[in-house]
């Protein structure tokens, strides 16, 4: 997601959003405490997804996997 960090205005960056990582994946999120004023800036363990991230993709196509062989027995 493209986003812009409050302490940089202007500035675009890519990544995921703490607040909403926290809801599904709170591991990986942690506060680093108080900067420019701002209380409890949440920050993200970025290598920290990846295994998520691989286990998700290893899964997304065995399920293919078995559609696609579905679709073969019926003939379609």
């Amino acid at each position: 997601r493209e986003f812009n960090y409050k302490t940089t205005p202007g500035k675009k960056s890519l990544g995921f959003i703490a607040q909403e990582t926290d809801k599904v994946l709170p591991e990986v999120v942690y506060d680093i405490g108080t900067q420019g004023g701002q209380k409890h800036i949440l920050a993200m363990k970025y290598v920290e997804i990846i295994p998520v991230l691989v286990q998700a993709i290893k899964d997304q196509q065995k399920l293919i996997d078995t559609l696609e062989k579905r679709l073969d027995v019926s003939g379609l």
